[in-house]
């Protein structure tokens, strides 16, 4: 895995190493193990997948709705 920062603040987080190369349900294995190691951190929105696990939304999670709030 593959961690970047950019100037402007944003982040870049390659599950695998190299993501243009991989199947699909690889990356999406990949990202959903990714996603559930970095959640006791609180910092990612929470996926809710569509019933083909193709197409996802996201809520935020506790920190962030505290940090919207104020």
């Amino acid at each position: 895995m593959k961690f970047r920062v950019y100037i402007y603040g944003g982040t870049c987080i390659d599950v695998l190493n190299i993501p243009l190369e991989s199947d699909v349900d690889t990356l999406l294995d990949s990202w959903l193990s990714t996603m559930k190691y970095l959640e006791p951190a609180q910092a990612m929105a929470i996926p809710s997948f569509d019933e083909d696990r193709r197409g996802v939304s996201f809520s935020p999670n506790v920190s962030w709705k505290d940090y919207l709030k104020s």
